[in-house]
């Protein structure tokens, strides 16, 4: 083989095999380059908050090492639904079998977390927080904190789901949810953030919740206290959310069938 036939080969490999997929899947390509500038603005604001110690003390801790390893537990106990099987890929395949979905669901849920999450990221995350922080958590509260989150886990994993099966477009949903799970108060305080974002991110439960989670770990809130009972009515609505929009996606996936 010569040489023009091997530069012929990388043409075609690389600049017309990139313009096709580009005018094929533009939505893949524009979320991939718009996850690269939220990804740098995740980070100016993540050291942003902890170089200038803004907006931490909001969250019930003074230490920014206590603010972040929270947030990563809170994340990856909150990120189990990734594992759930009810997505678009293997829609067919669990609704074709005899076992009912919410058993299947429960299935994914207890083996993902008793295999990957719960040893390797959960207990060492866990352990790392109880022995450099000072915490200060009622038991009732961390209960009733980890039963609600749980609720408000499986209504997003049911939102995103149903809101894919409704417009038949999984990158560009996919990618709001997880805008804005990056600004919720994950990585950096949304204080820092300004008005209109933080008026805006009000109305997203996840934000709620990283927020009682740091207060219930440093601070000692109590199920009686104000923002306790937001995120505890914000759980509840996203959980019935997701469960209507998700029927509303399946019914209308069993109508049209799926072709995203």
């Amino acid at each position: 083989m010569g040489l023009r036939e091997v530069l012929r080969m990388l043409w075609f490999a690389s600049f017309i095999n990139y313009w096709y997929n580009l005018k094929a899947y533009k939505s893949e390509f524009v979320s991939l380059a718009a996850r690269c500038v939220i990804s740098i603005v995740v980070y100016y604001f993540w050291g942003y908050s902890i170089v200038y110690q803004k907006g931490i003390q909001s969250y019930g801790t003074e230490s920014p090492l206590g603010f972040i390893l929270s947030g990563i537990l809170l994340a990856e106990f909150m990120g189990f639904r990734w594992a759930f099987s009810l997505h678009v890929q293997t829609f067919y395949h669990v609704f074709s079998r005899p076992v009912s979905p919410h058993l299947q669901v429960l299935r994914e849920w207890f083996v993902f977390n008793m295999t990957h999450i719960i040893p390797f990221e959960i207990i060492p995350c866990a352990l790392l927080i109880v022995a450099t922080q000072r915490l200060n958590i009622r038991p009732e509260a961390l209960l009733v904190f980890l039963t609600l989150s749980t609720l408000l886990c499986l209504g997003q994993h049911f939102m995103e789901v149903g809101a894919t099966f409704v417009f038949k477009k999984e990158r560009p949903i996919l990618f709001v949810f997880e805008v804005l799970e990056e600004f919720s108060g994950r990585a950096f305080p949304i204080t820092i953030l300004p008005e209109a974002a933080q008026q805006i991110l009000s109305f997203y439960p996840p934000t709620w919740a990283y927020l009682v989670w740091r207060k219930v770990l440093f601070a000692g809130m109590s199920v009686t206290d104000l923002e306790f009972l937001i995120f505890s009515a914000a759980s509840l609505i996203m959980f019935l959310l997701g469960l209507v929009v998700f029927r509303a996606g399946v019914n209308k996936i069993y109508r049209e069938g799926l072709v995203l």
